[in-house]
């Protein structure tokens, strides 16, 4: 069977509005934010304050002792970061500073 030109495009929009359809539909199921705002809170709380500081500017009460400063994430430097570049720094850590992996199960409340 031989598909001409019409029939290709015609295919190629049923493909491109499917493929919306189901973009779609994943998205009306996505997890609700507020959740995963609230759960980020209690990390942050629980494991970054003491370095970050309440606001993220590197300023909490223990990084006074630190040789390596503590991230400001206020600072264009923190900003210009992907975020594939900050998953990974909170999966692995840092090497050669105190920023040390904190998404493993421990990290995680409940």
């Amino acid at each position: 069977m031989r598909i001409d030109r019409r029939g290709t495009i015609g295919l190629l929009v049923v493909a491109t509005l499917s493929l919306g359809f189901f973009t779609l539909h994943e998205l009306s199921n996505a997890q609700d934010q507020t959740a995963n705002v609230s759960t980020g809170k209690v990390i942050y709380a629980q494991h970054c304050v003491k370095c970050h500081g309440q606001a993220g500017r590197g300023d909490g009460p223990q990084a006074q002792w630190q040789m390596a400063r503590p991230s400001n994430f206020h600072a264009q430097a923190s900003r210009l970061k992907s975020d594939e570049r900050l998953l990974s720094i909170l999966e692995y850590g840092v090497i050669f500073s105190p920023m040390h992996a904190c998404m493993g199960r421990s990290a995680v409340p409940g």
